[in-house]
């Protein structure tokens, strides 16, 4: 089981803040976070379950919005195509 004691919005271990993790993790879920970032990412996640459930959520939040971007894409086009205003 994974330790949750904090002190000072740390886990003992990482190499990083909780804060810090929240300002990164789009760039981790993006895949933009630069590569010297992720190991202490990585690591403080495996070490501080709220911070690895903030992840699950920071992720499970962008599949949403993919989806509902893909969506709205689609029926943009649609509509377009409908009204006969899309280029020839």
């Amino acid at each position: 089981m994974r330790s949750k004691t904090k002190r000072n919005g740390r886990t003992p271990g990482p190499d990083l803040t909780c804060r810090e993790i929240v300002e990164l993790v789009t760039g981790y879920v993006e895949g933009t976070l630069p590569g010297a970032q992720r190991g202490p990412f990585e690591r403080h996640i495996t070490l501080c379950p709220d911070c690895d459930t903030y992840l699950d959520l920071s992720e499970a939040n962008q599949r949403v919005l993919l989806h509902r971007g893909r969506a709205r894409l689609r029926q943009v086009l649609e509509d377009a195509f409908e009204d006969g205003s899309h280029p020839a």
